[in-house]
């Protein structure tokens, strides 16, 4: 078996490897992750940085950003 399986177990993920994958292509296509091949392998990188404005005007509305306080979890101190 291999590790793809036990970690869509593991999580209760429902979700197909071909759903993955086009969610994932949509996501490179918006550059919110970056992807790296090695040999048979895709390895694939969370890209923040063009969430960064708006995570300013979030915070400047807000009073805060989420590191201050308002945990997006629903934990913390809110």
């Amino acid at each position: 078996m291999s590790s793809a399986p036990r970690l869509i177990t593991n999580h209760g993920l429902n979700s197909s490897r071909q759903s993955v994958s086009q969610h994932l292509d949509i996501f490179e296509g918006a550059v919110l992750v970056q992807a790296r091949r090695e040999g048979r392998y895709k390895f694939h990188y969370i890209n923040t940085a063009p969430l960064d404005p708006i995570m300013g005007r979030w915070g400047n509305q807000s009073g805060g950003s989420p590191s201050s306080g308002a945990a997006i979890d629903g934990e913390g101190s809110a």
